[in-house]
């Protein structure tokens, strides 16, 4: 089972992937690039691209993409932390505006 599934795996995203792993917390965190920081502690998926937030009466349903071998698969988590940039797919889904 998925507690929490983070959308970026960029410092804001291992950041809060680290805390989850430190009080264990199930999660899973996907993030598009293969550039950036990994940690021994945290698995961060990457190459893979959230294309849909969907909100549940019982908590969130992704929709994630394998972006080099185009393999969908669904996720559903109780919560969702999007630290995706200021594109925020999460933020465009819940219609939040961007505040600076």
């Amino acid at each position: 089972m998925v507690l929490v599934c983070g959308i970026g795996g960029g410092p804001v995203g291992l950041c809060a992937a680290a805390q989850l792993h430190r009080f264990g917390i199930p999660f899973r965190i996907f993030d598009r690039n293969d550039k950036y920081l990994t940690t021994a502690a945290v698995q961060v998926q990457r190459n893979t691209e959230v294309t849909g937030v969907s909100p549940q009466d019982n908590g969130v349903l992704l929709h994630v993409k394998n972006v080099k071998t185009d393999e969908e698969e669904e996720v559903f988590a109780d919560w969702v932390i999007g630290s995706d940039g200021g594109h925020s797919l999460c933020r465009h889904t819940l219609k939040l505006p961007f505040e600076a």
